[in-house]
Parts: structure tokens; sequence; C-alpha cells
């Protein structure tokens, strides 16, 4: 393979090749995109790469993954917790009594009232356990001072 034509089957291992800024690279790659690199004939192939390229249409990404996590519709107790895989979750005191969705993954459940979160707390394993967050607990002691 002859020096030049090496030296023109890659962009950057161009010698003396210089930029200002990144616009100057991408008007630079363009321009040998548009004159050398998809109008030779590529040895493998016997096509210039804008002509086999030239065929192929892009497809649309696919909608975002499904919400892959168990859900369950549960009832806010008077602790304010909600029951869930053997452990109490709390939520806010104002969601007593009411209808609110669980969802939960390998690491975190998280509890919605009208598919807006009112509470995130770290999954556990265990059985029998209270999975508190500390605001919930002053909330519910500010509800009780104003009674």
């Amino acid at each position: 393979m002859k020096m030049s034509a090496l030296r023109d089957t890659l962009f950057f291992p161009r010698p003396l090749r210089s930029f200002t800024d990144l616009k100057d690279v991408q008007v630079q790659v363009i321009e040998w995109l548009n004159n050398i690199a998809n109008v030779r004939i590529h040895q493998t192939t016997g096509q210039q790469p804008k002509d086999r390229f030239g065929k192929v249409t892009l497809r649309p990404l696919p909608e975002l993954m499904p919400d892959c996590r168990e859900t369950t519709q549960v009832l806010v107790h008077k602790d304010f917790a909600v029951r869930f895989d053997g452990n109490a979750y709390t939520t806010p005191p104002w969601c007593i009594g009411k209808k609110v969705t669980l969802k939960a993954d390998k690491t975190t459940v998280t509890v919605y009232h009208q598919q807006k979160p009112v509470a995130t707390h770290s999954r556990c394993w265990k059985r029998k356990e209270r999975v508190e967050i500390q605001s919930h607990r002053k909330q519910v002691k500010k509800m009780k001072k104003r009674l």
C-alpha cells in the first residue's frame, strides 16, 4: 500500500493536520468523509461506502423499558406504615387510611400516592422489621402535639 493511500485511510494520523476548536475538527472530519473515505472503493467489499450504506435506514429506538418492579396496592395503617414482604415501611402520616401503590425492586421500596412518590426506603430482606424514615416519626409527633 502506498504511503499516501495509508495516510488517507485514517483521519487523525495524517501529519500536519491542525484544528482551531472542536467545530473545526467536525468540519474537517465531514470533509474527509465526503471527499476521501466514503468515495474510495473498499478493498473487502469492492464498493464505495456511500453506496453500500446508502440503502440503510435507521429505525426508531424502542420505547423506554417497562417498569418491572413488583407492584401492589396497599393500605396505610394507623401506625403510618404499609405492610410488604413481612415488614412495615413508613409513609407520611397524612397517608393514614389511604390506599397507596407500592413498587419494589431488589434494592428499594417506593410508596406512591396518586402516581407521586411519597416515601422511598432501602428494601429490607429480613422479616418483622420496621423500616422508618425519621421525618415521618417527627411529623407524627407534631400532629399529636397539635391534637
